[in-house]
């Protein structure tokens, strides 16, 4: 429908029946393109980031080069328990045998600490790492880098290491 046009003080006015398109229309269809490339984009990156966690058993080089800073003394080791308990137990169980009540409903069981198997290094630097960042995308074991300090997750990556078998040294 073409509208009048009207000239009030100076300005060009047009009839309420004005058929133009919305404001957002133009916008919206010159970045469809954009749009679908960047939403391609960001699915291949998770999935190429998912591909490079594993479930099964695997390491972690950059991780395993840190270094316990933390000496396993009689408090590190009691601090570490108390942290467990509060935090871990839940799910890998009160001994560490990923027998814990909150982890039987979860579809990628806890680990065990108590056997020869560390899925993801065995290492205090690996075992650091998925305490701070968490054991990968597909895991229910999130960060406690915002739980827990630096010293503390030291103090549970030494107490873990009470509970079964050192599968290498630190």
């Amino acid at each position: 429908m073409v509208s009048a046009g009207v000239t009030h003080g100076g300005a060009h006015m047009t009839s309420r029946d004005d058929t133009r398109k919305p404001s957002d229309y133009t916008f919206y269809d010159m970045n469809t393109p954009f749009m679908t490339l960047f939403g391609v984009a960001a699915l291949t990156f998770t999935v190429a980031l998912s591909a490079q966690h594993h479930s099964e058993t695997h390491r972690h080089p950059e991780a395993a080069k840190l270094k316990n800073p933390v000496a396993a003394t009689a408090d590190s080791l009691a601090a570490g328990r108390k942290l467990y308990d509060r935090h871990c137990s839940e799910c890998h169980g009160d001994t560490g045998k990923g027998d814990g009540m909150a982890g039987e409903g979860l579809d990628q069981k806890p680990s065990n600490f108590t056997d020869a198997k560390w899925e993801h290094g065995s290492t205090d630097g690996e075992m650091f790492v998925v305490v701070r960042d968490g054991a990968g995308p597909k895991s229910e074991m999130k960060s406690f880098s915002k739980k827990l300090s630096e010293k503390q997750m030291w103090d549970v990556v030494n107490y873990v290491r009470t509970l079964g078998p050192k599968a290498t040294t630190k």
